[in-house]
């Protein structure tokens, strides 16, 4: 508003000295500041009437995780917003959850041990935890348990690491899939034509090129090649 122009406003709303910001919010005022303010002040009072700008992120990626497409986008969005928010408690849960579902559990156990004690005590956090401990317990396939028997008992039978591998990235077990794998590939790249190392790549393609996880054995691989 140009005051000299609209004086009839500038004095409706008792503005004394410019510049003048009024946040008005339903066609009420609701909040102002006067005179010449830091950009951290004006931050501060639009933060309070704004939605928050990492509301979308988990928003859209709630809604990946959910439908099943772009599972690794949604996780990406979420752990962006994870970030962006400084962990507010809303977020880690919606994270977490959604790190249950895909069946990261060891990142969903990380997430719920760094909410704060006060975050604690609504009933959110003990219905996660519950869940968390309920895929923790059924985390391992009959499949999976019989083909880690194996591997135990011989650990350099690649057909067995090529199928655990399998099943541990098919029951969403991508860190255990991709440790076993680089157990293999840091002593032979080409261990079985490169069939190994096809399928670590592929599993590293399923979690998403800019997961922290994925970005670690993505450095170990570059790390031996260059």
């Amino acid at each position: 508003v140009n005051a000299e122009e609209l004086q009839q406003i500038t004095g409706q709303f008792g503005v004394q000295s410019l510049p003048t910001l009024i946040v008005m919010q339903n066609g009420q005022p609701v909040d102002a500041i006067q005179g010449l303010q830091p950009e951290a002040a004006i931050r501060e009072v639009l933060d309070k009437y704004l939605p928050a700008p990492w509301l979308k992120d988990v928003q859209e990626g709630l809604a990946k995780v959910e439908s099943g497409d772009s599972q690794a986008d949604g996780i990406a969005q979420l752990r962006k917003a994870y970030a962006d928010s400084e962990q507010v408690a809303e977020v880690a849960f919606a994270y977490a959850s959604a790190l249950i579902q895909v069946r990261r559990l060891d990142d969903a156990a990380a997430v719920m041990a760094a909410v704060k004690m006060v975050d604690q005590q609504g009933p959110e956090y003990p219905q996660l935890m519950a869940q968390l401990e309920l895929a923790q317990s059924a985390a391992k396939a009959p499949e999976v348990t019989e083909l880690e028997q194996k591997h135990a008992a011989n650990p350099g039978d690649l057909d067995v690491v090529q199928a655990l591998a399998a099943q541990y990235a098919q029951h969403q077990h991508h860190q255990e899939a991709l440790e076993l794998l680089w157990g293999v590939l840091k002593k032979d790249l080409n261990a079985k034509d490169g069939e190994l190392k096809r399928i670590y790549m592929d599993v590293i393609a399923t979690v998403g090129k800019g997961d922290p996880l994925a970005i670690t054995y993505q450095q170990k691989l570059y790390a031996m090649l260059y």
